[in-house]
């Protein structure tokens, strides 16, 4: 449970949870999960290995496991569930329920010096310690080969990587090692032609997502615009790529926050937009800059302030100087964006990405008034004229128009952010709503890999829901 994590035994090579095993079956040629109505028939009839089983000589060849939950591997860079209290840590404790056994490897740095954790009762955590980034899968894949499967022959029904990058690479020689299938997680924006200028190692990023996406057994994506743009560029059949929506935490932020925040800080401006955007690229903000200009030239109390850093910081800079605007276009670098979000007039969100979501969630939740593009919608959360206003990509026009509409009409304006947050709240993805539906894709990839039944998926803690998949 939360805030009594058990750190592992580090001393043994099987990772021993101070005296408590992983749980395990006696058999590793099943690693079945099988409809309840069938569990007569597999307890007493022998089943013939498949050619993806690994063979075990020793094992009595009528002994079969039946389980109604599936054994799961996770690949992630969140070094967070080492912390007691953690929100990534309370996520995968979580999961507990609904699986058998959560086994989460971790990539990270050996100057954390991490240590193993069972943070739930079937939920266990392990850093990789690795002393150089690009031998990342290599740790993984040793920690997987060498501690998890001899610790009493643990094998995962499956391996999930949390991004198609080197989190998926490990994963794919994990899963097939142990010949189990593979499932990709993406929620990135690897397809936007700006990711390459995003960070150094993007290039061999995109060149590992290429490699991977085409050769996993499913794909899981955070939104439809993702999953049509991923279908267009690999020939893929539509039914294996899953939209899973990430966990979005609706509740409100815990400390309340000052909505004088920008007044008290900038008491020169009457009013001021809000951009949230990493400066690796100059067209993004670019646009904005441009966008808002005419109206910044023409009232001077009004301010843009930029929230993010990168390497086009400086050119962006120059650029605003260029202009003349260097006293109302501010560069705040990197700084959290909620506080400002609670006191700006309206947020500009003018890009076509899958890293916008996440921008526009917060916005809407503390009721900030945007200007966004047809592609990052939140799901149809936002509409135009009705709870947004909204530009097709690229027309600097329509975002000039919608600044002075937005900047003529407040009480439209608050009553879009009100409408915005309103339907949020109505058809947000709870916490059990996402880790249902991840079962459901992995019950049925599982399901299509062995050619078995699946029918048993929990719904909660305490009930359990028949599909037939």
């Amino acid at each position: 449970m939360l805030g009594s994590s058990k750190p592992l035994d580090q001393s043994a090579t099987d990772l021993s949870m101070n005296g408590a095993q992983p749980m395990h079956d006696e058999a590793l040629d099943d690693l079945l999960i099988v409809d309840p109505q069938l569990k007569e028939k597999y307890e007493h009839e022998q089943v013939a290995p498949t050619e993806d089983a690994v063979a075990v000589p020793e094992l009595p060849p009528a002994v079969v496991s039946v389980r109604e939950k599936l054994r799961v591997l996770f690949l992630s860079y969140e070094d967070d569930v080492f912390e007691d209290g953690s929100a990534t840590q309370g996520l995968y404790v979580a999961y507990g329920p609904f699986f058998e056994e959560v086994h989460v490897i971790v990539f990270t740095k050996a100057t954390h010096s991490f240590s193993g954790l069972q943070i739930a009762e079937n939920v266990w955590a392990y850093p990789t310690n690795t002393t150089i980034w690009w031998k990342y899968p290599y740790d993984a894949f040793l920690l997987a080969r060498e501690q998890l499967y001899f610790a009493k022959f643990f094998r995962a029904d499956i391996v999930v990587a949390r991004d198609p990058f080197e989190l998926a690479g490990a994963a794919y020689c994990i899963a097939r090692w142990f010949r189990t299938p593979l499932v990709v997680y993406n929620s990135s924006s690897v397809y936007d032609p700006h990711f390459l200028d995003e960070h150094d190692n993007n290039s061999y990023r995109v060149w590992w997502a290429h490699h991977i996406i085409s050769r996993a057994d499913h794909l899981c994506v955070t939104t439809e615009r993702l999953k049509r743009t991923t279908l267009a560029r690999h020939e893929l059949a539509e039914v294996s790529v899953s939209v899973v929506p990430p966990y979005m935490e609706l509740s409100p932020p815990t400390q309340p926050l000052d909505r004088n925040l920008i007044h008290s800080l900038y008491p020169r401006f009457t009013f001021t937009l809000l951009v949230v955007a990493p400066l690796a690229n100059d067209t993004r903000v670019t646009f904005v800059i441009n966008a808002v200009q005419y109206t910044l030239r023409q009232y001077r109390s009004i301010g843009l302030l930029i929230i993010g850093d990168g390497p086009q910081r400086a050119m962006l800079e120059a650029l605003v100087k260029s202009k003349g605007l260097e006293e109302q276009v501010l560069f705040l670098g990197e700084v959290p964006p909620a506080p400002y979000m609670a006191s700006a007039g309206m947020l500009m969100e003018l890009t076509d990405d899958e890293a916008s979501d996440s921008v526009l969630l917060q916005a809407v939740l503390l009721e900030l008034p945007v200007i966004t593009t047809a592609g990052a919608t939140l799901g149809g959360v936002l509409e135009h004229n009705v709870s947004a206003l909204i530009c097709k990509t690229g027309d600097l026009g329509c975002a000039i128009q919608s600044i002075a509409h937005y900047m003529n009409n407040s009480a439209e304006r608050l009553h879009f952010a009100k409408e915005a947050k309103s339907r949020l709240l109505a058809t947000g993805t709870s916490r059990t709503a996402s880790i249902e539906q991840l079962v459901f894709v992995l019950a049925r990839v599982v399901s299509q890999y062995r050619g078995i039944p699946v029918a048993v998926l929990p719904t909660s803690t305490d009930e359990v829901k028949q599909d037939t998949l």
